[in-house]
């Protein structure tokens, strides 16, 4: 018999969820339903769970906020609570999409995977630490980076800069229909986006080439 619902999710993915959201135990969420209320009517609860998430209906109620304390003692931090249906909604997405998508990510990538820990990352680079006598290292958003090699290295900085704009500028062309075919209009827009908007990107400040006001001190 063909399925009507649009997503093809069995009522025994959802069931063996719930088993693992049980397991795991947890306090209650937003509508104050802990684990031992939501097992009173499992059945009708794990239904109507099923039933909305293979139909494409489900919506993830708000999640509770609760405040904290550090492991440094300094300060708070929130943590989000889910309602148990929706702990146990989220853990059958998880483990519909987790096996597809674990042969997509790199070897050395460590977070949020299973089995893999921040642990495992510290023992693979000592290990390497004895193998190599040098260490690359690059972030998505290089800010630290470049203010220190600016400080000490600008010169060497200048090739990298150049880089940067050039790609910048590739994209521009591609994005802006005026700009294709001429480069003197292109370096004319980045001129004048660097004035707008000149804390856009690290090395326009960090190279000189735009100057920004401050408040003076007080």
């Amino acid at each position: 018999m063909t399925s009507t619902k649009p997503f093809d999710i069995s009522r025994r993915r959802v069931l063996e969820a719930y088993r693992h959201v049980r397991a795991n135990q947890g306090a209650a969420g937003i509508d104050d339903e802990s684990i031992a209320m939501f097992e009173a009517d499992l059945s009708r609860n794990l239904f109507k769970l099923w039933n909305r998430m293979s139909s494409g209906s489900y919506f993830p109620p708000p999640v509770k906020q609760v405040e904290i304390a550090k492991k440094s003692g300094n300060g708070k931090r929130v943590l989000g609570i889910p309602t148990v249906a929706d702990r146990i909604g989220q853990q059958v997405v998880k483990a519909r999409i987790e096996g597809e998508l674990e042969g997509l990510f790199h070897p050395d990538s460590y977070g949020y995977r299973p089995d893999k820990s921040a642990a495992d990352a510290v023992a693979v680079t000592r290990e390497r630490c004895w193998k190599y006598d040098w260490c690359v290292e690059f972030d998505v958003c290089p800010r630290g980076w470049l203010n220190y090699y600016a400080r000490f290295y600008r010169s060497a900085l200048w090739r990298i800069f150049f880089h940067f704009d050039g790609r910048l500028l590739q994209w521009a062309r591609r994005k802006y229909r005026k700009l294709k075919g001429n480069v003197q209009r292109r370096r004319s827009w980045r001129k004048q986006a660097m004035r707008r908007n000149p804390r856009l990107f690290s090395h326009w400040l960090i190279s000189g080439r735009v100057k920004v006001r401050t408040m003076g001190a007080v």
